[in-house]
């Protein structure tokens, strides 16, 4: 990747994520992908100011996402240009986790100039960023070629919905959107993984009723309310097939979700799954939660007709109180949680007959 004079850039450095086929993609107008990062050295000042151990992460990264756009570009929305920048690596990187191929264990951002005359400006550099941690009990996966290509569109669609801040355009998808990254974000507290995924497809599922305000007072007018349970149950069955196996499934992940949050014992509400031993089931949920969420959120980020059926309040309620049949043709087929989580599945149990 040549910088060229002129130019702002920023550089996300993640270590854990790797390339299916190592090599540099260019993705767009000023979008890098690559596991090298030959344009980029760390001048002697910030080697010091990092350490030599940090200053080496950056080195033996094994994934560089580098955005780079002329330095006299302004922001449609007043964002400054190294804000802009950041946004766009972070959302990029977002958008691989969100695929289940972009986890890491450490990461570095860094930012700079190149002038015009040639020289070059590093900094300012970024240390301590909150990974995204991949869990114990899903595999690895390399990044494709395919992935990048959708974390292009979905990125696309990230950039739009963050946009519109702070009105009120998609705001119901962005405070979802913020939960599912507060739930790859948590590497300790499992059962606050499993809880932030299952708010995160809540968003979407709009089990919740708004309360109507009156315009003179401001307070709120006869209460209404829907049972929230199983309107979750209900309508999580557009998104992963009707059923009674996926009813059983969406009312024990619900169940879960409720033990988290009021601080009660989540054991009593998990139930075995075939061909998981028991002392697994917890993680084999928890992948479920992370897969039907993200691939919720996926399905939506790639589809500029879905994009748009969940852009306000009262277009997700229009969406809700279509009949079946139509929502599901509006969603599209269902997610085969089941398959897909049996698929990603990593079992820390040595076999009886090793």
């Amino acid at each position: 990747m040549d910088i060229p004079n002129g130019s702002h850039f920023c550089c996300l450095a993640l270590n854990g994520p790797r390339l299916q086929t190592r090599q540099e993609y260019q993705l767009g107008p000023g979008l890098f992908v690559s596991n090298k990062h030959d344009a980029l050295e760390l001048e002697p000042h910030w080697v010091e100011w990092l350490g030599t151990i940090q200053a080496n992460s950056f080195r033996e990264s094994s994934l560089y996402i580098t955005v780079v756009t002329d330095s006299r570009t302004r922001s449609l929305n007043e964002i400054p240009l190294p804000q802009s920048l950041d946004n766009r690596v972070r959302l990029f990187h977002h958008a691989l986790v969100l695929l289940g191929c972009g986890y890491n264990d450490a990461m570095l951002m860094v930012g700079g100039e190149k002038y015009h005359g040639g020289g070059m400006h590093v900094g300012p550099i970024r240390p301590g960023l909150t990974p995204c941690f991949k869990p114990f009990y899903r595999k690895n996966r390399a990044i494709e070629s395919a992935d990048l290509q959708k974390a292009t569109k979905i990125l696309a669609s990230l950039e739009l919905m963050y946009t519109h801040v702070p009105h009120r355009l998609y705001r119901r998808l962005r405070k979802g959107f913020n939960v599912w990254i507060r739930g790859v974000q948590e590497g300790e507290e499992w059962t606050e993984r499993l809880h932030a995924f299952v708010r995160a497809t809540e968003a979407v599922l709009k089990c919740t009723i708004a309360r109507k305000r009156d315009a003179k007072t401001k307070k709120s007018l006869k209460r209404a309310w829907r049972d929230i349970t199983p309107t979750f149950i209900h309508r999580g069955q557009t998104m992963i097939g009707a059923g009674k196996s996926s009813e059983n499934f969406l009312r024990q992940l619900y169940d879960i979700r409720s033990s988290v949050e009021h601080i009660k014992d989540v054991t009593p509400a998990i139930r075995q799954v075939r061909g998981v031993h028991e002392s697994e089931v917890f993680g084999f949920r928890a992948l479920q939660a992370e897969i039907l969420a993200s691939s919720i959120y996926e399905r939506i980020l790639m589809s500029d007709a879905l994009l748009s059926t969940f852009s306000t309040e009262t277009k997700v309620e229009e969406f809700w109180a279509r009949r079946a049949n139509q929502r599901q043709a509006t969603w599209g087929s269902p997610i085969d949680i089941g398959a897909e989580a049996h698929q990603s599945f990593f079992s820390q149990r040595i076999p009886d007959w090793y």
